[in-house]
């Protein structure tokens, strides 16, 4: 949802090569988006600019998921600073391209949304001048917990992971827990955060 028309056909395109979706809707401010999205029964996700009419920043999102809590939302936004991106995840949103994201990462980030996932752009949440950059090895984990790890900040669901490594959801689920544990959090959003706010080094 956006109100300008080259975003209107860019994201157009990019939603229909990515998710094939049955429909497309977008509007050009945000009461219009809600207007449209009561109408709409089967709503699974939607793409909300920051930039739109109406919009305030983060309370955009706020506003759009107490009334739609079901549609999974990713932000596109011009805003690249890290306190912004923390925001909106924390408001609700599944995830958050800048409209300078290359199209094929703001593609695979809806897939990864649409597939239960979560994207943040990682670059940006290191962007704080961030100047001891602790390795891996630091955390205390298992080789095994370190790939879960990789893997959860790059976003993917336990689906995918356990696909990933070849290993059951069940054991997924107890390698995210220790994970938690090591960085003191009890979402994948906070893994994405704490990974970004200790620098860790994931070569």
């Amino acid at each position: 949802m956006d109100d300008h028309p080259l975003i209107h056909q860019v994201m157009r395109a990019i939603v229909k090569r990515a998710l094939n979706p049955d429909a497309i809707f977008h509007s050009n401010d945000l009461q219009q988006a809600i207007e449209c999205a009561q109408d709409l029964r089967n709503l699974d996700l939607v793409v909300l600019d920051l930039g739109l009419p109406g919009c305030h920043d983060i309370s955009a999102v706020t506003e759009f998921r107490k009334k739609f809590p079901r549609p999974k939302i990713v932000v596109l936004s011009v805003v690249d600073q890290r306190e912004t991106v923390i925001a909106a995840m924390d408001a609700g949103a599944s995830g958050y391209v800048t409209k300078g994201t290359p199209v094929p990462v703001i593609g695979a980030a809806l897939k990864l949304v649409a597939a239960g996932g979560r994207y943040a752009p990682l670059e940006i949440l290191r962007s704080s001048g961030l100047r001891n950059a602790k390795p891996l090895s630091a955390l205390g984990l298992t080789e095994r917990e370190l790939e879960v790890l990789r893997l959860l900040v790059r976003g993917l669901t336990n689906c995918a992971i356990a696909a990933a490594l070849n290993i059951s959801q069940s054991t997924v689920k107890q390698h995210a827990r220790s994970v938690f544990h090591a960085l003191g959090v009890s979402t994948r959003t906070e893994v994405i955060v704490a990974a970004a706010r200790l620098g860790l080094i994931f070569e």
